[in-house]
């Protein structure tokens, strides 16, 4: 499998000294899906290659619209000794996820499939993982350090991660969740429409509480509710960014979550970012998670 186009990113301009590019590849047999890969424009070496599991749910409400991805370019613009990055700087790649609408970013092309919510949409990651490491062969694009790999999930992001992480189809370095959807498995949650329909044998009408489903709808909501699994996880470095006016996420679950990975022995830790809402909305508390990221990764990957 290899990247089928690399070609011009449709949104805004980047910051001066980040490039964005576009890029189809054919996926699990879904044809030309497509994602953004964002990285410094003048690499000096091979530098650290950052997975991005992004969040919402599928068609145009999948979560890598413009606004994410600014934030992927303030964390790829900032590649300097003063912030102790690597020489290399941080290359972002970020696939779109099968079932993502076209236009989701600027000019963006759709990618095929349906997305499943944590089902067959996990393949989208792993193979996307192996990809990462073919992004540098075209001239002008940028050189990822298989050694220094990593992985950042936002929202119902984090949850397709750490399915997948829980299945070992890959294993970044170190993973970072901000706004992480750990726990949709507790009673009186009411899975939404989006949700369900994404999710295979679904027959539950909207509006039931999770104690009222079926069997094997509670058991899909518990398959994607890391809080419920924390030990079937990998022994790698956590950072958990929680947002401290989070309207969409439980703080009880995050912080329930933290406890259980830290009681197990897992190396995590718990960041809050105060006025932070679930979107981290302002470009000043993007800044705040960004630098946050940064540090961790900055320790992770140059180990």
């Amino acid at each position: 499998m290899a990247i089928l186009t690399l070609g011009a990113y449709g949104g805004a301009t980047p910051p001066t000294g980040v490039t964005n590019k576009e890029w189809t590849v054919d996926m699990d047999g879904n044809t030309d899906s497509a994602g953004i890969v964002s990285y410094p424009t003048g690499l000096a070496a091979a530098g650290h290659g950052i997975l991005f599991v992004r969040g919402g749910t599928t068609g145009a409400a999948a979560s890598l619209a413009d606004t994410d991805i600014d934030v992927l370019e303030d964390l790829v613009e900032y590649q300097s000794t003063a912030y102790g990055d690597p020489a290399g700087g941080r290359t972002i790649f970020a696939p779109a996820i099968r079932g993502c609408a076209a236009d989701v970013w600027t000019d963006g092309p759709a990618s095929p499939g349906t997305d499943e919510f944590g089902g067959d949409d996990l393949q989208d990651l792993a193979l996307s993982w192996g990809i990462m490491d073919e992004i540098g062969v075209a001239a002008g694009t940028p050189a990822i350090h298989t050694g220094k790999k990593g992985a950042l999930a936002f929202s119902a992001g984090a949850m397709r991660l750490l399915k997948a992480l829980r299945a070992r189809t890959f294993q970044p370095r170190a993973v970072c969740l901000r706004s992480p959807l750990t726990n949709i498995a507790y009673p009186g949650h009411v899975t939404s429409d989006a949700v369900r329909a994404m999710i295979p044998g679904w027959t539950s009408p909207s509006g039931t509480e999770h104690q009222d489903l079926t069997t094997y709808e509670k058991a899909q909501k518990v398959a994607r509710s890391a809080l419920h699994w924390c030990e079937d996880l990998p022994y790698i470095p956590y950072l958990i960014i929680q947002a401290e006016d989070d309207a969409t996420i439980r703080a009880e679950d995050t912080r329930a979550f933290v406890k259980y990975m830290k009681d197990l022995g897992h190396d995590i830790d718990l960041a809050n970012v105060p006025t932070a809402g679930h979107s981290f909305a302002s470009a000043s508390l993007v800044k705040a998670s960004n630098n946050l990221i940064r540090g961790f990764f900055n320790r992770t990957l140059e180990v």
